[in-house]
């Protein structure tokens, strides 16, 4: 207890320095900036310290560290903000860049002027895919002379104000999360899986996209008008049809797998202790990690990628033959971990088992070594079930499937509570924004057939004409209508190799985008490579026209590419076209600091504590 001596001379200390600390809780955004605020009020009040000018100076220490920390000087990304602010941002990154490319001109060698141009765009979360020390939460891109990246078509995308508010909208999102995972706001008994704040925005911003969706209308050359979201519900957009999918491939799946004789197993993988935030003690209590390092989610799903693609080339050169599932989701605090249902011949079962442990568990096995008997606990990393095999194994995912798409079953209600106490569809709700936010893919197929073509070939079934001069693609088309993944697989001829199969998907011509590079983002059909025959499944071209027309009523819905865009004369909200390079550069007055480059990426120190984690 602090006597009122004490108690009364740091009340006026704080009435001085509070307006001073403000200033240092203004650059954040409002819920981190309200934990700093707390932690502030109660370093200064603390009776831990003797004397009063201690407090005071350690409560202001940790106001400047706050703002540090949101205020990097190899950064000038703010995280508040807003989306007008955003939007002048991108306008003034374009400027300055410009600004940079007049001192060399357009047209000069690419080796002139990108260490220029990079050196500022680092400094807003842009980076090229050849640098190393790249932030998680930075976007990347080619560099000229990769694929088909002209100096001509990297200039217009980082020229493009377009490109650059997408940008800010990705990268600041991701860098305010990685802050509030730090500060233990995210929590089994904070915010679970994401900060409460981020699934609000998610849940703001779906429901935003939904809207845009209504009011964007397409029509095509026979006059047929409709919304864009009736179509958009259609497909595996919708939760319960991605639902439904999933449980048609993996029910086709354990068919083929049980007519093979091989068995199941359902493995766990988990990252190390340093990838966790927040530590989770019994059921309801949670403490900061000291191991933890500062790693993001996204660097978790790329530790657990990388170590499964050695795991892949491993069975590969043992050849051992593995198919099944893969399913990504959130701890409590955010960091992935992988469900995998593996099917495998009973021969290669216990290779398989070895593998995985050995790889999962190669970095820091000190965590994992018993202090007694110095044995490896290697169930903290890896956990390997085998199923019953006159039981379903789809039946026993299902629940993983189902609280990771809306927490429902396949009847269309609740599956109930999911294990870390919340209501299912809650929680899903959650897991999405989760997995949105770090742009996580939470289901994939472990060989097998592509899904993408099974759904080009439902779309050919629903044409007026079924009926080809090709028995493979009859057979597909018909096993792809009826929901039937198993003759799917078949028909393809299960097991062989990609370019070995019959069917493939076909894309429109070439065509320039925007930025002059010539892509191929349209698919148009289906062609047996065999008997050399083509079926179109795309028949229309369709035309997209805004109903609003008011760039106004964009702005209100938070239309991420509206504040972008021209309004036509005719109502419809056209794209700009990049800053054309033939620009009169002499106009522009020069900077005089784009030669000093961002130092190397570090990982944010664990500087703050949320109440009761201290």
């Amino acid at each position: 207890m602090l006597s009122s001596t004490s108690a009364a001379n740091r009340r006026s200390s704080y009435r001085q320095d509070v307006s001073f600390a403000e200033d240092c809780f203004s650059v954040a955004p409002a819920h981190l900036a309200q934990v700093a605020k707390r932690k502030y009020s109660r370093t200064f009040f603390s009776p831990e310290f003797a004397k009063d000018g201690d407090a005071r100076r350690t409560a202001n220490l940790g106001a400047l560290s706050f703002r540090a920390l949101m205020v990097p000087k190899d950064s000038k990304l703010r995280l508040s903000w807003s989306r007008e602010e955003q939007n002048e941002k991108a306008a003034e990154v374009v400027n300055q860049l410009t600004r940079r490319l007049g001192r060399h001109g357009a047209y000069t060698p690419a080796h002139y002027w990108l260490p220029s141009l990079m050196a500022l765009a680092n400094q807003y979360g842009v980076y090229l895919h050849d640098d190393r020390n790249v932030p998680s939460y930075a976007r990347q891109i080619d560099p000229p002379g990769k694929k088909q990246i002209t100096p001509d078509s990297f200039l217009k995308r980082l020229l493009d104000e377009q490109f650059w508010c997408m940008t800010l909208r990705r990268v600041l999102p991701q860098l305010a999360e990685t802050h509030a995972r730090s500060m233990g706001l995210v929590s089994k008994t904070q915010g679970l899986y994401v900060s409460d704040y981020q699934a609000d925005a998610q849940c703001r911003q779906a429901a935003r996209s939904r809207e845009y969706l209504r009011n964007l209308i397409v029509t095509n050359e026979d006059g047929y008008s409709e919304s864009v979201l009736k179509f958009a519900d259609s497909t595996v957009s919708n939760p319960r049809n991605r639902y439904s999918e999933l449980m048609v491939r993996m029910a086709g799946t354990e068919r083929i797998a049980k007519a093979l004789g091989f068995v199941s197993l359902f493995v766990t993988l988990t990252c190390p202790s340093r990838f966790h935030a927040i530590k989770l003690l019994g059921k309801r209590k949670t403490c900061p990690n000291e191991k933890f390092d500062g790693a993001t989610p996204v660097d978790g799903q790329r530790y657990l990628t990388r170590y499964w693609a050695l795991v892949r080339a491993q069975f590969h050169r043992q050849g051992i033959k593995v198919f099944g599932f893969r399913i990504a989701e959130p701890h409590h605090d955010g960091t992935p971990h992988w469900h995998l249902l593996l099917y495998v011949r009973p021969e290669h079962a216990d290779a398989l088992s070895e593998l995985l442990t050995e790889h999962y568990t190669r970095d820091d096995q000190a965590e994992l070594r018993n202090r007694r008997s110095g044995r490896l606990k290697t169930s903290r990393r890896v956990k390997i079930k085998w199923l019953d095999p006159e039981r379903s194994a789809t039946g026993y995912v299902a629940k993983y499937i189902a609280k990771n798409v809306d927490g429902c079953g396949s009847n269309g209600q609740s599956i109930g509570m999911n294990f870390d106490g919340l209501d299912a569809p809650s929680a899903a709700q959650r897991v999405r924004a989760w997995a949105s936010l770090w742009r996580i893919r939470q289901f994939q197929q472990i060989g097998g057939a592509p899904v993408t073509l099974y759904r080009e070939l439902r779309r050919i079934a629903n044409l007026d004409s079924t009926e080809f001069d090709s028995d493979v693609l009859d057979s597909a088309v018909a096993a792809a209508d009826q929901g039937d993944w198993e003759a799917y697989e078949h028909a393809l001829g299960f097991g062989c190799p990609r370019k070995d199969r019959p069917l493939h998907l076909t894309c429109d011509e070439e065509r320039p985008n925007k930025y002059g590079e010539l892509v191929r983002n349209k698919i148009v059909g289906v062609v047996d490579k065999k008997e050399g025959l083509f079926i179109r499944s795309r028949l229309h071209e369709w035309t997209v026209e805004l109903r609003t027309g008011s760039r106004e009523a964009d702005r209100q819905l938070g239309f991420m590419c509206n504040n972008c865009n021209d309004e036509a004369s005719d109502g419809t909200s056209r794209h700009h076209e990049p800053r054309s390079l033939s620009l009169d550069f002499e106009a522009f007055v020069p900077d005089d600091d784009f030669l000093v480059p961002p130092p190397p990426y570090e990982p944010s120190p664990f500087l703050i504590r949320r109440a009761g984690h201290a």
